[in-house]
């Protein structure tokens, strides 16, 4: 017998300042998020409830407007039922142990953190501020799949590293967890020679985190967000001025100068 789940719904105002950069000066108002769990999760919604509303003003003051369309976070009881979902839905076989959350353009799926212990690994349930920048992250993608021209991502060529480094960015992550990731792997000569490369390996998050964090630094946040509707690395290229090489090499010494 299938359990429909219990439903809380959320909405604000984006005001709060975004931990990944400076407020915006006009406040935006957000579409409303839907917590979707099961009674045996009832005791998380408060808590979840708050790292997304944390999570969705630090991304709509990152863009500087609202989520498109309104969000839904559905929390999942066991990898079991996630599984399951996911099978349904993107086609997907049995998940890896660390994948614990994933994103939709409709918004995100997530294991309960009550499971995490006995069925991830890698994530701690009791460190709050992993939990919340995780949430933040997921909630980068779902509103970049919100104002892409393709579905899921589905035909977007060559930009793995923009999608995940934008999302490591946006969040926080990538200043509170991985600047120091992205300075190690460019002086041990583990920096990406192509940028098909920049989400491999185990420099991933740090890597693709610094590149957008320097795209940021060349052209600004609104031109990377005019970038949400790219599909092809050559946009990308295009917008930064620069071909493939130039980039590479002038982030890598952007990396080494400390920024």
């Amino acid at each position: 017998m299938t359990r429909a789940p219990l439903l809380f719904t959320l909405a604000w105002l984006a005001v709060a300042a975004c931990t990944a950069g400076p407020r915006w000066a006009t406040p935006v108002v957000s579409s409303p998020i839907r917590i979707e769990a099961d009674a045996e999760d009832g005791d998380l919604v408060a808590d979840l409830t708050g790292y997304a509303q944390d999570g969705a003003e630090r991304v709509e003051s990152f863009f500087g407007a609202p989520f498109p369309a309104p969000v839904r976070v559905r929390v999942f009881p066991g990898r079991f039922a996630m599984d399951a979902y996911m099978r349904e839905a993107w086609g997907m076989d049995e998940t890896a142990c660390w994948m614990v959350g994933g994103a939709e353009e409709e918004g995100l799926i997530l294991l309960s953190p009550r499971v995490w212990r006995e069925e991830a690994c890698d994530h701690d349930p009791g460190d709050e501020t992993h939990v919340r920048d995780l949430v933040a992250h997921e909630l980068v993608h779902v509103y970049h799949m919100q104002r892409s021209p393709s579905d899921a991502f589905d035909g977007v060529e060559g930009l793995d590293w923009f999608v995940e480094g934008l999302a490591t960015y946006a969040s926080g992550q990538y200043e509170r967890f991985h600047v120091e990731r992205a300075r190690e792997a460019v002086a041990t000569g583990a920096a990406p020679e192509r940028l098909a490369d920049a989400w491999t390996g185990p420099y991933r998050y740090g890597v693709s985190g610094s590149l957008v964090a320097y795209l940021v630094s060349r052209i600004g946040r609104a031109e990377v967000t005019r970038l949400l509707g790219a599909t092809r690395l050559e946009e990308v290229l295009a917008a930064a001025g620069m071909s493939e090489p130039e980039l590479l090499t002038a982030w890598a010494a952007w990396v080494r100068a400390g920024s």
